[in-house]
């Protein structure tokens, strides 16, 4: 890009000239657009209500619901994500909180989490839970990178939000919001 630049005379260099000067090439802010909003804060907000929604009112539907409310809010606002990938960013975010919850403080109980999954929304819920709970360090869990979604079109964010919603229930400390 830079030989490219030099070559369009775009960009001279001259040794005599010091860093500014190469700085002050790209001071026009007119130039270049702004950049895209970051989606990333976005999703853990929406993550995190949708944990909270779970506990409070014991239903495991905001867990199905949060890949579309994403996918949803990424068309809302300008963030520069190719179509889908507002359900990646929310696994990648889920995951981040899960790992930060398993090596931080807190030190969950991964069992206690499925185990409180299974039995307020109910076994299968659970056992979704507990297909990703490797990440938290359940004895019973699939190892995790043999972890594959259910069924081929079935995103593994509202498990990872279900096993959120159990730790988030079980562990003192860790607020549902």
């Amino acid at each position: 890009m830079l030989l490219t630049a030099v070559r369009n005379g775009e960009l001279l260099l001259d040794r005599k000239k010091g860093a500014e000067d190469f700085d002050d090439a790209f001071a026009d802010d007119d130039e270049f657009p702004e950049p895209p909003a970051d989606f990333e804060p976005e999703a853990h907000r929406m993550l995190v209500d949708a944990v909270a929604e779970i506990v409070s009112t014991r239903a495991a539907a905001p867990a199905s619901d949060v890949a579309l409310r994403l996918r949803e809010r990424e068309r809302e606002i300008e963030y520069g994500l190719c179509p889908g990938d507002a359900g990646l960013i929310g696994e990648a975010v889920a995951l981040g909180i899960l790992l930060d919850l398993r090596y931080g403080p807190a030190q969950p109980d991964a069992c206690a989490a499925v185990r409180w999954v299974a039995e307020q929304l109910g076994p299968e819920h659970g056992d979704r839970a507990l297909g990703v709970a490797d990440l938290l360090g359940h004895p019973g869990a699939p190892h995790w990178s043999t972890v594959q979604p259910p069924h081929d079109d079935e995103p593994l964010l509202p498990a990872l939000v279900l096993l959120l919603a159990g730790v988030a229930s079980t562990t003192p400390g860790v607020p549902a919001d």
